[in-house]
């Protein structure tokens, strides 16, 4: 029996060729959130948990968040096209020692931390700066927000938050995040985010000035959670501080439409995009 080895190759690369086109449209489809006053620059602007975990992203386009909301059609992907439709209302407790986090009450503070800023938290490091409300440590305050507009479907979230300007005493940073319905104006973090969503704790040990920053991990430094939204529906997601400082700090988001493949992966369907070309022109001389 005789097999056309050509034929057969170039099937096989066709068919794997839309699958290598999805991963970089997938890649491409990454909405990067810096909250705080700075933007980021140079090594900054791949200096996060995703950059970390997936190489062969390399998307630099960030929104530098301050204290207001971002309307429809000002917020961009990662790759830097417009993520049309997609909104950005921030949101806070309403006093302190609340739970109910409304986004007519938005965070007070954003500042550039100076207690933590060397390794991953250098120069405009999107984990240096944050946005916040109170102006204690042991004023218990949510900061969060609320983004319309993203399809359905399912999202990796991978949320940075730490005081760097608080080194003294240990301390915890708690975020939930969840599906809530589509145009929510206030939500109460217990009876919402924590029995329907998804949360995860950061602990900083007292004195940690130089402790966690050599490299992002998982539940180390940030946290990574998997959000599924259904038509109708919005992503919505606080963080609250314990122990020596009780305010919750939002110093970067990173929203991924899905699960890019591994970098072998990607190489393997790269490889053989390449290998059809060559025999189409092949054939073709």
């Amino acid at each position: 029996m005789h097999i056309n080895t050509h034929s057969s190759i170039l099937r096989f690369a066709s068919l794997a060729a839309p699958l290598f086109l999805g991963a970089a449209t997938l890649n491409a489809l990454v909405l990067q959130l810096d909250f705080g006053p700075t933007a980021a620059t140079g090594d900054a602007l791949t200096n996060s948990p995703y950059h970390t975990v997936n190489d062969t992203f390399i998307g630099s386009a960030w929104n530098t968040i301050g204290l207001t909301d971002i309307a429809a059609g000002a917020l961009v992907w990662a790759d830097g096209t417009t993520a049309t439709g997609v909104s950005l209302n921030l949101g806070a407790s309403t006093s302190a020692n609340t739970t109910t986090v409304a986004l007519a009450t938005q965070p007070s503070t954003n500042l550039a931390g100076t207690g933590v800023t060397t390794g991953i938290y250098a120069d405009t490091s999107v984990g240096r700066d944050a946005i916040f409300s109170g102006t204690a440590t042991g004023q218990t305050r949510y900061a969060g927000f609320v983004l319309e507009g993203l399809s359905a479907g399912t999202y990796e979230i991978y949320t940075i938050a730490r005081n760097t300007n608080y080194t003294t005493s240990a301390y915890t940073q708690t975020v939930y995040a969840g599906a809530l319905a589509s145009g929510t104006t206030s939500f109460d973090v217990p009876t919402t985010l924590a029995l329907t969503g998804t949360s995860g704790t950061l602990s900083y040990l007292a004195n940690n000035a130089t402790t966690f920053v050599s490299t992002w991990i998982d539940g180390e430094n940030y946290v990574k959670f998997t959000v599924t939204l259904a038509e109708g529906e919005c992503l919505a997601l606080a963080v609250i501080g314990g122990g020596g400082d009780n305010r919750g700090f939002l110093n970067s988001v990173q929203i991924v439409a899905s699960a890019v493949p591994e970098p072998a992966t990607v190489a393997l369907l790269a490889g053989l995009g390449v290998l059809a070309t060559v025999i189409v022109f092949r054939r073709r001389s």
